[in-house]
C-alpha cells in the first residue's frame, strides 16, 4: 500500500523516515543542481554552537575508482548558518563520463563522518548504474548484530528486507551503497 506515512503498521521506519533523520541533523551538507550540471553544495550547521571539522569532496565512478579529490580543507560551521563551501562541474572532473561520476561531500569531525552527501552531475533515471550482487557478511553478538554489505560497484537506494518475523531496528535502512 503506498501512503505518505514515514513508519509503516508496526513501527519501523520507512525510507522518508531515514531521509528526514538526515536532512534535519544539526550539521547536514545540503546541494543545488543548476542547469548546466553544475552542483552548488552547502554546509548547514543548526546547532547551538560552532562546528570545526574537515570539509571533502571527491570524484569517483561508478566502480568506485579514478577517485578524484576536488577539495579538503578546515572549516568552522558558523552556528545557526548556512554557508556554500563550493560548486562542482562537470569540467573539474577528469576521465569519469558525466552519467557514471559519484560525488561524494563529508564533513568530518574527530575522523568521523559527520554529514554526507551523495550527488550526481545527472538526474538518477541517467546513471550508469551496473547490476552486480551485494554480498553481505553477518556478526552476532549478545543485544545486537552488524551487518556488513559490500558490492563491486556503486548501489543506489539500498534497502535491507527482513524475512524472518523479527522486529529489527536498523541504523539505516535506505543507504547508498559505496
Amino acid at each position: 500500500v503506498a501512503s505518505w506515512s514515514s513508519i509503516d503498521y508496526t513501527g519501523r521506519w520507512k525510507a522518508l523516515q531515514y531521509r528526514f533523520r538526515e536532512a534535519f541533523a544539526n550539521v547536514a551538507i545540503a546541494v543545488h543542481h543548476k542547469d548546466d550540471k553544475s552542483i552548488d553544495c552547502y554546509l548547514i550547521n543548526d546547532a547551538p554552537y560552532d562546528v570545526k571539522g574537515e570539509w571533502k569532496v571527491e570524484v569517483l565512478n561508478m566502480q568506485g575508482e579514478n577517485r578524484q579529490e576536488l577539495s579538503s580543507k578546515t572549516v568552522t560551521a558558523k552556528t545557526n548558518h548556512s554557508q556554500k563551501m563550493c560548486t562542482v562541474k562537470p569540467a573539474d572532473v577528469k576521465g569519469v563520463a558525466i552519467n557514471d561520476a559519484i560525488v561524494l561531500i563529508q564533513f568530518v569531525v574527530d575522523g568521523k563522518v559527520l554529514a554526507e552527501k551523495v550527488a550526481f552531475f545527472v538526474k538518477p533515471k541517467d546513471l550508469n548504474l551496473s547490476k552486480s550482487d551485494i554480498k553481505q557478511e553477518v556478526r552476532f553478538y549478545e543485544d545486537h548484530f552488524e551487518l556488513k554489505l559490500s558490492s563491486p560497484s556503486f548501489q543506489y537506494g539500498v534497502q535491507i528486507q527482513e524475512t524472518s518475523g523479527k522486529q529489527v531496528k536498523y541504523s539505516d535502512n535506505y543507504f547508498n551503497l559505496l
